[in-house]
C-alpha cells in the first residue's frame, strides 16, 4: 500500500501562489513565482500565516491528464459536476460530492472507488477560483 504525499496548494486571495509539502519528515514551500522558468525553487519552513492565504490539501489523487486533485476541486465524474470534499463521516475521509445525484466516495490511501465506476474524472477548476460553476 503507497503512502499518500502529503502536500497543500497555496492560494493568495483565491489565486495559485505556491505549494508546500512534507518531504522527509521536514515541511518545505515553493512559490511559484520565484522561477518562473522551472517552478522548482524549495524552501525549508512553510509559508508565514496570513490571513490572504488558503490552503488545499491534496488528495494523493491525479485526474486523467495527470493533475493532482485537491480539496475543493471540482471534477467532472460520469458527466456529472463533483466536488472534492473531506468529510469526517466516512472512514476513508475523501469523496466526490456530486451536485446532482450524492457522493463518489474513494479511499484516499489505497485510491479504490467505490461503485460507479468514477475512475475517469476530471478536474476543471476550484471553487475559490471557478465559484461560478456551483450556479450553473
Amino acid at each position: 500500500m503507497k503512502n499518500r504525499e502529503i502536500k497543500f496548494d497555496v492560494l493568495h486571495e483565491n489565486k495559485p501562489f505556491g505549494i508546500e509539502r512534507l518531504n522527509n519528515g521536514r515541511w518545505e514551500w515553493m512559490c511559484f513565482e520565484l522561477n518562473p522558468d522551472t517552478g522548482e525553487i524549495w524552501n525549508h519552513g512553510v509559508f508565514k500565516n496570513n490571513a490572504n492565504l488558503t490552503r488545499r490539501q491534496f488528495t494523493g489523487l491525479k485526474d486523467k491528464n495527470g493533475k493532482d486533485a485537491y480539496q475543493g476541486d471540482f471534477a467532472i465524474i460520469n458527466n456529472e459536476l463533483c466536488i472534492v470534499n473531506f468529510d469526517t463521516h466516512f472512514i476513508c475521509g475523501w469523496e466526490f460530492k456530486s451536485t446532482k445525484s450524492g457522493c463518489y466516495t474513494f479511499n484516499s490511501i489505497c485510491t479504490n472507488f467505490n461503485n460507479k465506476g468514477c475512475q475517469d474524472f476530471e478536474i476543471i477548476g476550484n471553487i475559490y477560483e471557478n465559484h461560478n460553476l456551483l450556479q450553473q
